[in-house]
Formats: C-alpha cells, structure tokens, sequence
C-alpha cells in the first residue's frame, strides 16, 4: 500500500474510534443521569415516609408532597435525563474531550480531525502536513488509554449512592414489609386511607 493509500484508511480508523468513544460518553452519560434521579427519587420517597411515619401528616399535605415529588421527578428528567438521551457529540467534541483530560493528545487529535475536513484544494505542504498530523495522531490515539472521563468507573459514585438508597428500603422492607408497604401507599397514594 502506497503513502497516499494509507491516509484514506488512517482517517477512517481515527474516526471510527472517536465514533466509537463517543457513543460510550452517551452511555455513560444516560446511565449516570439515570441513576442520579433513580437515587434522588427513591431517597425522596424514603424520607416523606420517614416523615409521614413520625407526623402523621393529613392527607392533604401528602397530596401537596406528591405533586412537589412529581416535580421533581420532571425537572431531573428534563434537566439531567433528556439532555443525556439527546446528547450526539461529533468527532471533534471526542477530540477536544480527549485532548482536555491526555496531555499527550493535546494540540493533534482535533487538529487531525480538523485538517482532514478541510482537505479540499490543498497545495502539496499542505497535504504532508495533513499526512503528518493523522499518522501522529492515530498513532497516539492507539497507544492511549481512555481518558478517565470515559471510563465505567465515574459510575461508581452514582450507583454507590443508588445502592445505599436502595439497601435502605430494602432494609425496612425485611424488618417490616407491612411498615414498608403502608409508607410507600401513604407517600405515593395519599388518597388511599392507609394507616400507619
């Protein structure tokens, strides 16, 4: 394969992996988003139970506590989960996250991705400095490990604080599934006439 048959191939390598990179920070982004809200929900519930349980509160202040509940699972829908679900980086964004969080990277991988788009009506300098810039930075892009933005473990605090929530509930429900059952009726069904 000659030199100039070797470009082609490179810069669909190099934007295969940024494609690739990019639908991992989505994934990432819709799971930690998912779990954030899971978590804060769960703990809201939890606690207007825990709250219910010690005031006996009338069923028209949990009524009320419903529908500010239900806001509140609105807005981190709309502010935390969609905005993930809706999120397309392109090659560029992986480039500029990438080179943000690898010193190594800096300064090439957009560059690369950059000059390869404006590859139209280039002069001979030009197309050796393009040449240059992709070799230089599929070769880097190769040797580097994810960035830590894009590894599963900026997951671990998240699903940490989803597991305690959920461990929580759990706990209750062992000790006493009746208490558990009447809490989440109280909190979620305020209109039912369960009694503590």
């Amino acid at each position: 394969m000659n030199e100039t048959q070797a470009i082609p191939s490179t810069i669909r390598r190099l934007r295969r992996r940024l494609r690739s990179i990019a639908s991992r920070v989505r994934a990432l982004l819709i799971a930690r988003s998912l779990m954030v809200t899971l978590s804060l929900m769960a703990l809201c519930v939890l606690v207007l139970a825990g709250a219910d349980y010690l005031l006996r509160l009338p069923g028209s202040v949990r009524v009320v506590l419903l529908l500010a509940l239900g806001a509140l699972l609105a807005r981190l829908i709309l502010r935390r989960v969609f905005p993930a679900i809706r999120s397309r980086m392109g090659e560029t964004d992986v480039a500029l996250l990438i080179e943000r969080h690898e010193p190594a990277m800096r300064g090439v991988l957009a560059s690369a991705i950059d000059l390869d788009r404006r590859s139209t009506d280039e002069e001979e300098y030009a197309s050796e400095l393009r040449e240059a810039v992709l070799r230089t930075a599929d070769h880097r892009l190769e040797r580097q490990r994810l960035p830590s933005v894009l590894r599963p473990a900026v997951l671990a605090r998240p699903a940490a604080g989803l597991f305690a929530v959920l461990s929580v509930i759990a706990l209750v429900g062992i000790l006493n599934l009746s208490l558990l059952e009447v809490g989440a009726q109280r909190v979620l069904m305020p209109w039912q006439d369960a009694r503590w």
